[in-house]
């Protein structure tokens, strides 16, 4: 592979499905796109264990470290089984006082364990904060994914 083709494989960012990490075949697609020198992966769903074990052997067959990327604003539980679950956005900023010291920890807090968990999962490329702006109120996406309305 010339030095320009892994150099563009190195931009790409592809879906991994953790759902399908008991399929041999999937993973064996995933490792050879890692072995051709992709650049990292965005993590969709799967059971924790399976998924921080399968990232690890990804890194570990890659020449560079892999971006693993997720969606997790309200937790990594909310793309990972058995992985911790926080409130949405807007519930978040409506509970926490940025004038109350004490509330500013709690939130740290979160953040803290956020952090923690996707690291001990492999996740380094985490997706969060999401700053949505909750333009329309009957969008049932955004509506409280953003931090008011």
């Amino acid at each position: 592979m010339s030095g320009l083709e892994q150099k563009l494989y190195q931009l790409i960012i592809s879906r991994l499905d953790g759902e399908k990490l008991s399929s041999i075949q999937y993973q064996e697609r995933a490792s050879e796109l890692v072995r051709k020198g992709i650049g990292g992966f965005i993590l969709f769903g799967g059971k924790r264990d399976e998924v921080k074990t399968f990232i690890n052997k990804l890194q570990s067959v890659s020449e560079i470290p892999l971006f693993i990327a997720s969606d997790i604003e309200r937790g990594v539980g909310q793309q990972i089984d058995g992985a911790t679950h926080f409130p949405c956005q807007m519930a978040v900023a409506a509970a926490i006082n940025k004038n109350n010291s004490s509330d500013v920890e709690i939130l740290e807090d979160v953040i803290n364990a956020v952090s923690h968990e996707a690291i001990d999962i492999g996740i380094n490329m985490p997706l969060i904060p999401v700053l949505d702006v909750n333009r329309n109120p009957d969008n049932p996406i955004i509506c409280t994914r953003a931090f008011s309305d």
